[in-house]
């Protein structure tokens, strides 16, 4: 079986990754996987870590745990907008911001979830460290 790609095509394949790699917005090659995941993109020493907020709002753990602003130690969730772009706002109705984390509110929260639709996880529970889940 031939190839249908020669030295050249293969050649440009591979630096038209490389050149969308640096699209992503890290700042190095070395932080990209901890860029895309957590926002850390700017290297300091021997490590990653997050410098701007744009980053942060960019990244995996913003969309799935609201981790979407920069704190002093990365990124952290902030305030409620920052739970309502996550997937735990989603998915488990955890919507609002509270004790610095992504928690339900009220039981709206809790109907509008994906839990809810798939699992009738519908009502809230108060739990006795602040936060509140949906439950059945």
């Amino acid at each position: 079986m031939t190839s249908h790609f020669s030295m050249d095509s293969a050649g440009f394949f591979a630096a038209l990754v490389l050149t969308l790699a640096g699209l992503s917005g890290c700042e190095s090659k070395p932080c990209s996987d901890s860029c895309e995941r957590s926002g850390r993109c700017s290297p300091r020493g021997d490590e990653c870590v997050a410098t701007k907020a744009e980053y942060c709002a960019a990244s995996r753990d913003c969309a799935d745990y609201g981790r979407c602003s920069l704190g002093d130690k990365g990124c952290v969730t902030k305030s409620d907008e920052d739970c309502q772009r996550s997937n735990k706002c989603k998915l488990a109705g955890e919507c609002g911001f509270a004790g610095g984390r992504c928690t339900a509110r009220s039981e709206s929260d809790c109907r509008a979830s994906a839990f809810c639709a798939d699992r009738g996880m519908c009502r809230l529970k108060n739990k006795r460290d602040g936060r509140a889940i949906c439950i059945k």
